[in-house]
């Protein structure tokens, strides 16, 4: 899992057409797939890299979604320029589906809390 072999796919899903300056979203999308990972989780696995660029887009749409960029016109109308939310919903969706991929990989999420009164 390094960061050049993620960069082609994370350019393919957020339309970027300059990953060195996500590097640092890549870099840390690769850490949070490891500590998801079980311990026996073979790290070489061919699907790794897809979820790794999937995380790295889904952290840049936050991103964009965050600076939504809305341009006044002469009418005094407000006009969109871009649709972050939509984009955020498909990037969750393809996240959501690469996940579920590598499903048989990752630590259980399943914790019992037991209160004690």
């Amino acid at each position: 899992m390094t960061v050049s072999q993620v960069e082609p796919l994370f350019i393919l899903f957020s339309g970027t057409n300059d990953a060195i300056v996500y590097t640092p979203i890549i870099g840390n999308a690769i850490r949070e797939l490891s500590e998801m990972l079980k311990e026996d989780a073979d790290l070489e696995d061919e699907r790794l890299p897809f979820v790794i660029a999937a995380i790295a887009n889904f952290r840049y749409t936050q991103i964009v979604a965050a600076k939504d960029k809305i341009a006044f016109t002469p009418a005094g109308k407000i006009n969109e320029t871009h649709n972050g939310g939509q984009q955020f919903h498909f990037a969750k969706s393809l996240l959501d589906e690469y996940m579920k991929s590598i499903r048989s990989l990752l630590k259980d999420d399943l914790f019992s809390f037991v209160g004690i009164s």
